[in-house]
């Protein structure tokens, strides 16, 4: 619609990422991201941002399950964190 995705949709990233979710004007609002380097999230998304409950999966590393405020591409790193403290401890 008027050059943008809407609704249910899939999208492949240059990258290898793939998206599979719901798109509101261009924006991804909910799904599941499977990056090309074997980890998955699946959950909310606000505004094409990580926000609200969701898993993430790490090929390596377990999962976390909870909440997310306004996590960028780049939480990866303090999400991996927080699981490996998580094991640590407990």
């Amino acid at each position: 619609q008027n050059g943008m995705r809407n609704g249910s949709g899939v999208y492949r990233y240059q990258t290898g990422d793939v998206f599979e979710g719901q798109w509101t004007n261009n924006v991804k609002n909910g799904g599941r991201i499977a990056f090309s380097n074997g980890d998955v999230y699946e959950g909310d998304l606000v505004n094409n941002r990580k926000h609200g409950q969701g898993r993430y999966r790490f090929l390596n590393d377990g999962d976390y399950v909870g909440s997310l405020l306004l996590a960028c591409a780049t939480a990866r790193v303090d999400i991996a964190a927080v699981v490996l403290s998580m094991k640590a401890n407990g």
